[in-house]
């Protein structure tokens, strides 16, 4: 499960550092090429609700037997054209990285043994209407901000109000509206929501930013960004012992302190020498693997035991779609090219546009923490 897992997300974030080049190859603006990395977490968001649901009703084996061929299907898929017309020409470049997502194949003989012997289920009926309403509406809007289109933006909200409709009359809804009840549930997934936004900015940003300000190479844009990974999983684990003793409050302010620390540190000095931003990188992707952790026990302790399952599966969603909007917006602000810079001492003229995103990204951390400060201590805490 670790090994399908980490192909699961390999495959979502590695195409981040290659978004330069696959702009640069098919001339494509930021708010274009920003659909590579949206429309995939747009669909992960969906799916991971959809595949929640269907585990109630179906069996485990049957559902990843179906899921881990199809998920290589495609990415080979996408792979196979470009690949071979690439070979001719003598490379393939970044188009292998399709097919990265068919070892997840290896792990299929395994896991069929371990699940050999399920209890069938008898789970309530999946909410396909509800689920195609829901994807609508987020790709409606995102696709508004990307083009600038009211008739779009008009759609989603059509469709946004639809789905609120489908879920209020629905006998098995796609999404329990009961779960809203709890005021601070939804208060936690709206800061979730924003936090995220911020966590997905930072790898999203990054290649961008050593690609196009200080001229790296796909290759050396990873090394830049690997002692951040890195002490995200050296670190991560401590991060969740120390909620455990201390308080998700308490982790909570360890975490935006060091995001605010990185916006700020990366706003100032964008286009600075790469080791230096790769630095500043460590604290900023820290600080996302920890709020992650305290947001999530946060927004769980506001869950029943009956509703932990949905709960949860709601929160994964909203962060997924929020890897997709956030994307999609930044992709639209560094298509902007500003001439000026809001830090004073920014002094890389090639850097403003990350530089004002970083920037504003300060105000957003802010934001967060005054909003937590509403939830209840006792869950809080």
């Amino acid at each position: 499960m670790r090994f399908t897992l980490m192909i699961s997300v390999l495959n979502g974030s590695v195409f981040n550092l290659v978004l330069p080049e696959i702009a640069r190859q098919y001339r494509l603006p930021s708010s274009q090429v920003s659909w590579v990395a949206g429309s995939y977490m747009l669909v992960y968001a969906v799916g991971s609700v959809v595949y929640g649901k269907l585990a109630d009703r179906y069996r485990l084996k049957g559902l990843l037997t179906f899921g881990l061929i199809f998920f290589a299907a495609g990415s080979s898929l996408g792979a196979a054209g470009p690949v071979a017309a690439a070979l001719i020409a003598g490379t393939a470049g970044w188009r292998y990285l399709f097919l990265l997502a068919s070892l997840a194949l290896l792990a299929l003989p395994f896991l069929r043994r371990l699940l050999a012997h399920e209890p069938p289920l008898h789970g309530s009926q999946m909410d396909w209407a509800g689920a195609a309403l829901l994807t609508g509406a987020a790709t409606c809007l995102l696709l508004a901000v990307t083009r600038s289109g009211w008739l779009l933006a008009a759609a989603g909200l059509v469709l946004a109000g639809l789905f609120i409709r489908r879920i209020r009359t629905a006998e098995a809804p796609f999404i329990q509206p009961a779960l809203f009840a709890s005021r601070s549930y939804s208060l936690g997934l709206a800061i979730a929501f924003a936090a995220n936004s911020i966590g997905f900015s930072l790898p999203y940003l990054m290649p961008q930013l050593l690609a196009r300000v200080n001229g790296l190479s796909s290759a050396r844009v990873g090394w830049v960004m690997l002692p951040g990974a890195l002490a995200s999983v050296l670190l991560g684990r401590r991060g969740g012992r120390f909620a455990d003793k201390r308080g998700n409050a308490a982790l909570m302010r360890l975490a935006a302190a060091l995001q605010a620390a990185c916006c700020l540190l990366l706003s100032t000095f964008a286009g600075a020498s790469p080791l230096w931003t790769g630095a500043i990188y460590v604290g900023g992707y820290l600080g996302q693997t920890l709020m992650l952790v305290a947001l999530s026990g946060t927004v769980a302790a506001e869950l029943g035991p009956e509703q932990a399952g949905v709960g949860m599966g709601l929160f994964s969603m909203l962060n997924f779609i929020s890897s997709a909007a956030t994307a999609t917006l930044l992709g639209k602000l560094l298509d902007l090219h500003p001439t000026r810079a809001l830090n004073p001492l920014q002094q890389h003229r090639a850097a403003y546009g990350f530089s004002n995103i970083f920037a504003g990204e300060l105000v957003l951390i802010a934001v967060i923490v005054g909003a937590y400060l509403f939830l209840p201590k006792r869950r809080a805490s």
